[in-house]
């Protein structure tokens, strides 16, 4: 049976279901005779520079009609042309198929490690971090439009705006919070629906759902079921092909919800794959909203976000035979794959001309300012090297067969403007706004009148809680009510665990339904219900403003995130990422997980790596100890409790007088200081670092085999708490043989750690003294 559907750019064309669908002939034997010369350009060898695209060019029909071959070699040999390039070399460009799975995309991609010197691509964001991290020993850079914005790392170059990004402002301006994620099969679109999701939760956007479609017409009545089910859903992100190009799957999925009555307006669906390119839409009909169906009639409660775009550059396609190919009937990523290969060859450029070397390392160092020409749009970057676009909105009335700009998106500010024409809605009006608590960053919104959050909540005033607390971060006009279940370890220590249930679920149960941890943890559990009180302070809400703003910058995979601060009359609270195994304390004693030495080295690894970051932001801890670093479900440790004395601060509260036991990893000065302990430093940090790293090499308490009490070290710890406990910055060994809490067993092992003394502490041994004379 063969099916009449819209191909790319407007046509028509008639394919199997479930046939490949081949670009036309003139098209495959542009691309063959280009393929082939870059492989006789590879067989050369010397005196070249060649460049990989990777993508799923051999598997799936409709990025084959982004003809990579074509697109990388024109913008090549336009380069190889341009005598304002000082290159040094000839380039070259190869498409490199990974097949449609992320297992065989890797390994094809470890395959021309040594025939490639740098890649544009990944496609997938599923692999995207293992071939950073490969590229990086390799020596190479990659140019990648899928794998989001990176955080400055030198081997993986963002070619374009973070569609993420792009989505977030868009909800932003239309004040759409509650959304659900839909994805292909494939597993490029899982990878990408993953990636969307974790990126709209990091900003604090309630994700209702990430679902893939199964297979036929029951994978899409499947999903559309689970929609359903979604409290307050507004938008719809649909990662998978469009189908304005050919995309059966999207055409499939919106047709059903059409025929459900879900395109009443009540939601909102928006293609992704439109953002990663620029789709045409001047003087431009789609035939497939032209034939008067359900899904011209759907179409009118999409909205398609697209980089915009002018006519392409007849100086570009100039001279290269390309005006022998039919543009309509090539995917718009031909243009995205074009400006990829034209970022690489600049920034190549600006290392060849920095002194690098014809080199693919670090050339995301030699992005800067740039502004040239691009297929069919000008590329911008700024003095990071950050890509600069704009995106437009656009739309249809549900009648006709073009789309309209209704809106425009410029990354640079990341403003949305209108056009003056007004977005066609199903029933005439969007849905309705969410509460835009959910886009500020200085507060945490609440879902619904009953509701259960699980982060790491730190009390640190009154462990007695009564109904009349007012949050600060928490909407204004609501105030929470908190209760304990299960117990505190301590009055300034605690943490929370979470199963995962759904907030629905949980919410509509008590507090004593909830299930209890499945692994030994001495964490508490929290829950919360919203009540009516009265508004904040307004001049401490000025004081408290930039405090959690600086928290939730801080961004590192060794460092738990911060989800808001709770600041109410004799309660104050830090919200922080839940995570599943607890805190290094319980790993530690959890006498039934085996914990060999690269386990253990990898965690003090991970502590060290989340201090570094800490106090390279200038922000000290103060308090840290093996209880406030927690384990996820990865193993990977992250650090906690950070901004808790800041919280303080600002308040101007009281500190209580805190246990014995919680000040065996705080460091002496702070001991000695009024009103001890005082308030953390970096050096102290250190001191609790070293504190730390003997709890993990010795599966101990601190000084386990000292003999001393925990009274024995506070206010001010006698010289015997650590007469052998030698600073690791006066160089040799971590510690000297005789150091407490050692075996010979340990110690024998610790050269094997390979943890030199600059990783383990920050400052200079002679300013980081754990035990002075007269202490």
């Amino acid at each position: 049976m063969c099916l009449s559907s819209q191909g790319p750019w407007g046509a028509t064309v008639s394919h199997p279901r479930t046939a490949f669908f081949p670009p036309p002939l003139s098209v495959v034997l542009w691309g063959a005779l280009l393929w082939a010369g870059s492989l006789l350009d590879l067989a050369l060898g010397a005196g070249t520079f060649t460049l990989g695209v990777l993508g799923p060019w051999d598997c799936d029909p409709i990025f084959a009609q982004a003809l990579p071959s074509v697109a990388a070699q024109l913008a090549v040999d336009q380069a190889n042309q341009d005598s304002s390039l000082v290159l040094g070399s000839r380039l070259v460009s190869v498409a490199l198929p990974t097949g449609c799975d992320t297992p065989h995309a890797l390994a094809t991609f470890l395959a021309h490690k040594n025939t490639v010197a740098a890649f544009v691509g990944p496609v997938d964001p599923g692999y995207c971090q293992a071939a950073a991290l490969l590229a990086q020993g390799w020596g190479k850079t990659l140019f990648s439009w899928a794998c989001g914005a990176p955080e400055g790392g030198r081997e993986l170059v963002s070619t374009l705006p973070s569609a993420a990004h792009v989505l977030l402002s868009i909800m932003r301006h239309f004040g759409w919070a509650r959304v659900a994620i839909v994805s292909s099969h494939q597993d490029i679109w899982v990878a990408t629906a993953r990636q969307v999701a974790m990126t709209l939760r990091t900003h604090g956007l309630p994700v209702g759902l990430v679902t893939s479609l199964g297979p036929g017409e029951q994978g899409a009545t499947e999903v559309l079921e689970q929609l359903c089910s979604v409290d307050g859903l507004k938008i719809v992100v649909l990662c998978m092909h469009s189908a304005l190009l050919g995309g059966l799957e999207q055409s499939a999925l919106l047709s059903r919800a059409w025929a459900r009555g879900l395109a009443d307006g009540r939601l909102v669906f928006l293609p992704y794959d439109t953002m990663l390119f620029a789709l045409p839409y001047r003087n431009r009909s789609y035939l497939a909203l032209g034939d008067s169906g359900p899904l011209q009639e759907v179409y009118d409660a999409v909205l398609t976000i697209s980089l915009e775009s002018g006519p392409v550059d007849q100086s570009v396609t100039r001279g290269y035979g390309v005006e022998g190919l039919s543009l309509s009937q090539v995917s718009p990523l031909f243009g995205t794959i074009y400006d990829a290969v034209v970022l690489l060859v600049h920034a190549l450029n600006r290392s060849q001309s920095r002194g690098a070397g014809l080199s693919g390392a670090h050339l995301g160092d030699h992005m800067g300012t740039l502004n040239v020409a691009g297929f069919s749009q000008r590329i911008r970057t700024d003095e990071k090297g950050r890509r600069l676009a704009q995106y437009v909105i656009l739309d249809t009335d549900g009648r006709g067969s073009q789309l309209v700009p209704t809106h425009i998106l410029d990354t640079g500010t990341w403003h949305v403007q209108s056009l003056d024409r007004a977005i066609h809605f199903p029933g005439g009006a969007p849905p309705a706004r969410d509460s835009s608590c959910w886009f500020d960053p200085n507060m945490l919104c609440v879902r619904g009148n009953s509701s259960s959050i699980y982060p790491s909540i730190h009390p640190s005033i009154h462990p007695s809680i009564h109904p009349s607390i007012c949050p600060f971060i928490f909407p204004s006009i609501q105030c929470i009510f908190l209760f304990l279940e299960l117990h505190m370890d301590s009055m300034s220590e605690s943490r929370s665990v979470v199963d995962g249930g759904s907030l629905r679920s949980v919410a509509q149960g008590s507090a004593r339904s909830l299930p209890a941890p499945q692994e030994p943890t001495n964490v508490a559990l929290y829950q919360m219900w919203t009540v009516p009180g009265p508004a904040f302070d307004k001049r401490l809400r000025a004081l408290l403003c930039p405090l959690p703003q600086q928290m939730r910058e801080l961004r590192h995979e060794n460092v738990a995130a911060c989800l808001g601060v709770f600041v109410a009359p004799g309660v104050s609270a830090v919200v922080l990422e839940h995570c599943a195994r607890g805190s290094l304390e319980d790993l530690l004693r959890n006498e039934a997980l085996r914990l060999d030495w690269t386990f253990k080295a990898s965690l003090l690894l991970d502590l060290i790596r989340g201090m570094r970051y800490l106090h390279h932001r200038h922000f000290p801890h103060g308090r840290l100890k093996s209880r406030n670093c927690v384990v996820d479900g990865r193993f990977v440790l992250k650090v906690t409790d950070h901004g808790y004395a800041e919280l303080l601060d600002v308040q101007r509260a009281p500190r209580p007088r805190p246990a014995p036991e919680e000040l065996l990893w705080t460091a002496p000065e702070l001991l000695r200081a009024p009103g001890a302990p005082g308030r953390g430093t970096l050096k102290a940090d250190v001191f609790s670092i070293g504190i730390v790293l003997q709890e993990v090499l010795t599966r101990g308490p601190p000084y386990s085999s000292s003999g001393l009490s925990a009274e024995g070290t506070a206010p001010r710890p006698p010289s015997s708490a650590c007469p052998r406990l030698e600073s690791p910055c006066s160089g040799g060994a971590l510690w000297p043989s005789g150091n407490p809490g050692l075996d010979r067993t340990t110690q024998a092992h610790l050269p094997g750690l390979t943890l030199r003394t600059e990783f383990l502490w920050l400052k200079p041994g002679s300013q980081r003294q754990p035990c002075q004379n007269g202490s």
